[in-house]
């Protein structure tokens, strides 16, 4: 089953205000999704995140190639 980033990232939102560990929360996506869908150092950047306020699901622009190519240019 193909599975967006951001509704990964929503499943460890709501797991974290249930107060699960990001361990917890890796084993239970990764039991419903299958095993390689988030790994542990993911779930645990983004409980980092929440434990620090910042519920922003969206990541934060990176420097260099963007992901895909325009045709529009």
């Amino acid at each position: 089953m193909e599975v967006s980033d951001l509704h990964i990232c929503h499943c460890l939102l709501y797991e974290f205000h249930k107060g699960k560990s990001a361990a917890e929360a890796q084993r239970i996506i990764c039991a419903t999704y299958g095993d390689s869908v988030v790994d542990d150092s993911t779930c645990r950047r983004w409980f980092r995140k929440f434990r620090n306020g910042d519920y922003n699901l969206n990541d934060k622009p990176r420097s260099g190639r963007p992901p895909t190519i325009s045709d529009e240019e």
